[in-house]
């Protein structure tokens, strides 16, 4: 409760600072954070997901699953 009390504080604090910023200059769209993973030699409809692994149930991503790009 401390914890999310503390965050929601912060969170409305850094709000108000930011109300009080100039305006953007130009526009900054989302393509453009480093954050933001794409593919920019295109992707096979194949190659997407995850891919479990035989034999195993759960989650293929946190049970250690190797999907095709990752396969040895």
């Amino acid at each position: 409760a401390l914890t999310r009390s503390l965050v929601r504080r912060a969170v409305r604090l850094r709000g108000r600072a930011v109300r009080l910023l100039p305006p953007r200059g130009a526009p900054h769209f989302a393509r453009q954070n480093r954050e933001i993973k794409g593919y920019p030699d295109g992707y096979r409809i194949a190659d997407l997901g995850t891919w479990p692994r035989p034999g195993l149930r759960g989650c293929p991503v946190h049970s250690g699953g190797t999907g095709p790009a990752t396969a040895p």
